[in-house]
């Protein structure tokens, strides 16, 4: 039995145990069921279907009895006038849950503050199906339709929906968004899901509720690029009855500077800037479920309250959500998070939980009174190396572009190392390439240059004539300088691994330096495409045809070749053949009318990754913890986030309704 397999029964033993000794919150009213973790790890492969919205009516509502007593002493309409014609309804995953109570959560920095933005403030138009099956539910539009050709795409917004503060969502809020913000160069920039060969969409309003949008090209990719991790549809932070105020197109000259005088900034641009975001600017109405009530303390803490709108009900007509407010604590070590946890102090993490934090979770979880729910991290590349082929510094651009420094850097890697100090042993060792289950599953590629062989690895650089050595045996580039390259420390989440890289590294003869800086300051060096190495996971599959190129900041591996693509070639700088291919096959994937096409294209595309091999691979696939504190219910159980299209416990993509979760009233603890 090899020693991956071994691993494998280890960690699914360690979550039987844990799950086992898991018993329902005290003062619940009937026990689980009891659910099988070996099971459940095995369902990521072979469940069924995952959890979709139920398809029926609700006439009858009622709401939370803080809402209530607003509408009694009517600072508040009836339930009735504040939800949408026909909300949506969602099918409570354990109970009917219990009005009120206080969720504590958790935020290390503005990146995992933001990932929690994206589970706990969901909104877009349409959502993936939890699992990401390749369907998809409604949201706040209703429904939508595409041309033949795919070229246009039409929603219609859901009948009567309002933000926080009762304002009437409508087109012109999308229009808005659209036209005066993300279309204006001294604001933002074309969301990349909108953009087809360089070109933005054109937007098109038909009524207060319909509108189009219309791209240059087929593109029938569309709901999944605008559903994904980096699917820029922000509509819902720029209400345009509140945000205008602060827009030169739509504000009075006088008194917006006197707004900027007041915000001690140099124009109306930095002053819109500094209004968005949930931290700047809790005056600002929402769509989502909760929403800030005042600026994040001096100690980082921030309460989000329900939102009295809200556009979701439960089946029995109950308005989402259940639970009164979000408290939120600054927790920037992790140390000091675990001890939280184990003193019962927090209701929910998962975002900054990895693998090798299963032992201590298990050890605490009787002393912090909460239950660990396991997921299969379906990234087999979640800890990849990236190499920046445009650098700026020719010599270094010169070796990362020659297939066979990749390719000894990936024979370099011991990965089992790897997986044992930086996983806890709980990860597979393996490229960069779509799970095992996934349609698009590429099995030569996974294993391609995954042995560890440093001779080898010495071998290929010296073939390609790096064979000169300093004193302390680091090689020399053609100019004479020792060859030394700039690796981007971006989240801690993989220190052990990134310390592990520096070593086999430097037995290969290069010198590797991490830069800290943080995830704020990565993006902005690779933006200006001053990145020369970082790592970070890699997603790839059926879903994700875009995760096969270079895309900043996140895929940082041809800065410039991805600023050619995106403006048509008028910038940056032309990609090879082979990186003009993978482009191509992105857009293709698009155009595809059917599943067989597109996996044709995605195996085509593992092809050319298998030759070229621009993204090293190292370990992924590791199973997850979330800690949910016992007095927490209806959080589901993460074997609904199932293949075969494959999914990580990543919340970014909306698939958990938080909304339905709610809080024991009276437990003891």
């Amino acid at each position: 039995m090899n020693s991956f397999i071994i691993r494998r029964w280890l960690v699914v033993l360690l979550v039987f145990a844990v799950a086992v000794a898991s018993g329902f919150a005290r003062g619940a009213v009937e026990e689980p069921v009891d659910v099988d973790p070996v099971a459940a790890l095995e369902e990521l492969e072979t469940a069924d279907g995952p959890y979709h919205l139920p398809d029926f009516t609700v006439t009858r509502f009622s709401e939370a009895p803080m809402l209530a007593e607003m509408v009694a002493a009517g600072e508040l309409p009836a339930v009735e006038e504040r939800l949408p014609a026909n909300p949506i309804v969602v099918e409570p995953y354990e109970f009917i849950g219990q009005y009120g109570g206080t969720l504590r959560s958790n935020y290390a920095s503005w990146t995992s503050y933001e990932g929690y933005i994206n589970e706990f403030g969901y909104v877009n138009l349409v959502k993936q199906v939890q699992g990401y099956t390749g369907e998809y539910e409604p949201d706040v539009a209703v429904s939508w339709e595409a041309s033949d050709d795919r070229t246009e795409w039409t929603f219609t917004l859901r009948e009567g929906l309002r933000w926080s503060d009762g304002e009437p969502f409508t087109t012109a809020d999308i229009q808005y968004w659209y036209e005066d913000v993300r279309l204006n160069p001294t604001l933002d920039v074309p969301p990349p899901s909108l953009t087809v060969a360089g070109e933005p969409a054109e937007l098109i309003v038909h009524d207060e509720r319909t509108f189009t949008f219309r791209f240059a090209e087929p593109y029938g990719l569309l709901l999944m690029e605008m559903t994904g991790r980096q699917g820029s549809m922000d509509f819902d932070h720029h209400p345009k009855h509140y945000f205008s105020q602060f827009h030169e197109d739509y504000a009075d000259p006088a008194e917006l500077q006197r707004r900027i005088d007041e915000a001690d900034v140099e124009d109306w641009a930095m002053l819109y800037e500094a209004k968005l975001g949930y931290l700047q600017e809790p005056d600002a109405p929402r769509l989502s479920a909760w929403e800030p009530v005042a600026p994040a303390t001096d100690e980082g803490r921030q309460r989000w309250v329900r939102n009295p709108y809200y556009y979701k009900v439960d089946r029995a007509g109950n308005q989402l959500p259940y639970i009164d407010e979000i408290v939120w604590d600054q927790y920037p070590d992790l140390e000091v998070l675990m001890l939280a946890l184990a003193g019962g102090e927090q209701d929910y993490a998962n975002i900054r939980l990895r693998s090798h934090h299963w032992p201590v979770l298990a050890e605490n979880r009787e002393a912090g009174d909460y239950r660990l729910v396991p997921s299969q991290n379906a990234k087999p590349g979640q800890y990849s190396l990236f190499f920046n082929y445009t650098t700026p510094d020719d010599q270094l651009r010169e070796i990362f572009n020659d297939p066979r420094f990749r390719k000894a850097v990936s024979y370099a890697h011991n990965r089992e190392e790897v997986v044992d100090i930086d996983f806890g042993g709980l990860a597979e060792p393996g490229q960069a390439s779509p799970p095992h289950m996934d349609p698009a599953y590429h099995e030569e590629w996974a294993n391609a240059y995954t042995e560890y062989d440093p001779d080898r690895a010495n071998a290929l650089l010296d073939e390609m004539g790096l064979t000169e050595r300093d004193a302390e045996g680091y090689r020399l580039l053609p100019d004479g300088r020792r060859f030394r390259i700039l690796f981007d420390n971006l989240s801690g989440s993989h220190d052990d691994a990134n310390e592990l890289t520096v070593e086999y590294m430097a037995d290969i003869g290069i010198e590797v330096d991490l830069r800290p800086g943080g995830w704020g300051l990565y993006i902005e060096r690779a933006e200006s495409n001053d990145v020369q190495m970082h790592a970070w996971s890699q997603q790839m599959g059926m879903n994700q045809p875009r995760e096969y190129t270079p895309h900043p900041p996140w895929r940082s591996w041809g800065v410039e070749w991805y600023h050619w693509h995106q403006s048509g070639g008028q910038e940056g700088e032309e990609p090879p053949e082979w990186v003009k291919r993978l482009y191509e096959i992105w857009a293709e994937a698009g155009e595809a009318r059917d599943e067989e096409h597109r996996i044709e294209l995605l195996l085509e595309a593992g092809d050319i990754h298998m030759e070229y091999l621009p993204t090293v691979g190292i370990a992924g696939m590791d199973p997850r913890p979330a800690a949910v504190h016992n007095r927490v219910r209806n959080i589901m159980d993460q074997e609904h986030n199932a293949p075969p299209w494959g999914v990580n416990l990543d919340p970014h993509g909306g698939t958990s309704y938080p909304e339905q979760w709610f809080v024991i009233q009276g437990y003891d603890y």
